[in-house]
Order: structure tokens, then C-alpha cells, then sequence
């Protein structure tokens, strides 16, 4: 597969994990949340994913992730200064890289994509809003790792409301990235 700079990777780890509290949550994010993936990554170069892992912000091998059998990748429409993105995905992986992993962010974008899903329940689809509830001096989860990167790059939010959380679905559902390889259809 020819990846991009700054290509985002999508899968559901959620099955995979070993803590049963954390695939418990990942598991009801993933299902009030609409959409099929519990993890992000962003294709760093050099064969390799920056991603958010519980010591921090790590490197991986690229085969990480694309060995899952179900996953997709989102290439940003807009032409990537590859240049520009790089600097910013070190900058990232410079400051997160020993913080450790923020399980309350996790936590946080779970209960907050309950409450989501009760607005949206509530307005009849006609709302979407997922509230920061709590944040810490820890590396970023996995989706708000991605969107802070493309947020610096762009230098505008990637939601439509300030603060608001960004779950790997809604980086799946944002119309400013194509999907060069899907989810493939389930069973």
C-alpha cells in the first residue's frame, strides 16, 4: 500500500485487548459512537505509525494495525506538506512520547460519548456534541493524538465545537478525508 505522510490508520482493538475494563470501554464507545473503529493511528514516514500507547506516544511498524483484519485508511483531500507534517508528528511524539497513557481521557471520551449519543438521541439526530469532561497532563488518547496533530497543521479545530471530543469514528465521518482502503463489510 502506498501511504502518505500524515495518512490515518483506523482499526477496532477493542477485541483484542487483554484488560477487560479497558475492552469494556472501548467496546461501548465503539458501539454509541456508530461507527466501526476503537483505535487510530497517523502514518509517520519511514514505514512506521505515531500512535497513542499506554506508555505514551510511540513509534510502531507500519504492519501493526494493517494486520488486523479489519481496518481502514483516510488520506487527508487536500494535497500534505509532507515536510511541515513530519515536523509536527516529532513534535508530537517529542512531547508525549514518556507521559504515559491517559486512561481518564479514554474514561472521559467514553462518558462523554454517552452523553453525546443521549443529545443526539434527544434532537433527533439533529445535534452532535461530545463535551471535554476531563483532561490530563498525560499523552493524548489515540484520536485526540491525530486531531491535535491536524489541528497544529492546519491551524484551525477539526470540530465543528471548540473542545469538543474526536472519537476515531467521527475521524472516519469527517468529509475533509477520503478513505483509500475501507472497512471491509461485516458478516
Amino acid at each position: 500500500m502506498d501511504l502518505k505522510m500524515g495518512d490515518v490508520m483506523l482499526c477496532n482493538y477493542a477485541k483484542g485487548q487483554t484488560n477487560p475494563l479497558i475492552m469494556k470501554i472501548l467496546d461501548m464507545q465503539q458501539k454509541l459512537d456508530r461507527g466501526k473503529a476503537t483505535h487510530v493511528a497517523i502514518y509517520a514516514g519511514n514505514n512506521k505509525w505515531l500512535e497513542s500507547g499506554w506508555k505514551g506516544a510511540v513509534f510502531s511498524d507500519m504492519s501493526y494495525g494493517l494486520d488486523n483484519p479489519n481496518y481502514a485508511i483516510l488520506r487527508w483531500k487536500d494535497n500534505i506538506d509532507e515536510n511541515k507534517m513530519h515536523k509536527i508528528i516529532s513534535k508530537y511524539y517529542e512531547g508525549a512520547k514518556d507521559l504515559g497513557y491517559s486512561y481518564l481521557g479514554l474514561l472521559s471520551a467514553a462518558i462523554s460519548t454517552v452523553i453525546g449519543y443521549a443529545v443526539f438521541i434527544l434532537t433527533a439526530g439533529k445535534v452532535e456534541w461530545k463535551p471535554v469532561l476531563i483532561k490530563e497532563e498525560k499523552a493524548p488518547f489515540c484520536s485526540e493524538l491525530v486531531a491535535e496533530i491536524y489541528e497544529e497543521y492546519l491551524g484551525t479545530t477539526l470540530s465543528k465545537i471548540k473542545n469538543d471530543v474526536i472519537t476515531p469514528n467521527d475521524l472516519y465521518r469527517m468529509n475533509r478525508f477520503e478513505a483509500i482502503q475501507d472497512f471491509k463489510e461485516e458478516n
